[in-house]
């Protein structure tokens, strides 16, 4: 048992149930921007690529991985169960050795309280910002950690505990706060 398997095996109330992913990001942007061809619509876009996290934030994100999965997470094969049920999946993307720049939370059921306060652990660690599949909010702990960001990266979103970071993963930010390229607090 580790500090995030600790407690009662329950959800919230009224809580969907339901899988989906959160994708984690270095903070970190080239400045030299790229080009691609968008998927959706086969045009070519520009876009300034993210460079991987610094050898210090993806030793503490490491750090905290292998302790929530009680093993090496390559060992556990990136599956991480945590004692409310907060289960999720770890996948790694533009991974060479020392080179991390994302990775992919796939979560099994719920945000549950050790999941929302597991991925504050992260963000902290890693400096890293969050992306929501659900509804493509930007969430990151520091505003600092948006300064390099490209600025079609909205909305923006700085969250200061886990039940900011619940409220924005399931809501989205609040519609009365404003969403141009100032970051919203909650």
């Amino acid at each position: 048992m580790n500090r995030y398997t600790k407690g009662k095996n329950y959800f919230l109330d009224g809580a969907i149930r339901m899988s989906f992913e959160l994708r984690l990001s270095s903070r970190h942007w080239s400045c030299e921007p790229t080009e691609r061809v968008d998927a959706a619509t086969g045009l070519p876009v520009q876009e300034r690529p993210h460079l991987p996290m610094t050898p210090a934030e993806q030793s503490a994100v490491k750090a905290l991985l292998d302790e929530a999965a009680g093993q090496p997470i390559e060992q556990a094969q990136g599956i991480v169960h945590l004692g409310d049920g907060g289960d999720f999946h770890v996948a790694c993307g533009g991974q060479q050795a020392g080179y991390i720049e994302e990775f992919t939370l796939h979560v099994e059921r719920d945000l549950t309280p050790s999941l929302t306060g597991f991925l504050i652990s992260l963000l902290d660690a890693g400096n890293l910002i969050l992306t929501s599949q659900r509804n493509g909010m930007a969430i990151s702990l520091h505003e600092s950690n948006f300064e390099d960001a490209p600025a079609a990266m909205q909305p923006r979103a700085i969250c200061q505990n886990p039940e900011e970071l619940r409220e924005m993963l399931q809501n989205g930010a609040r519609q009365d706060k404003p969403s141009s390229d100032q970051a919203i607090h909650l």
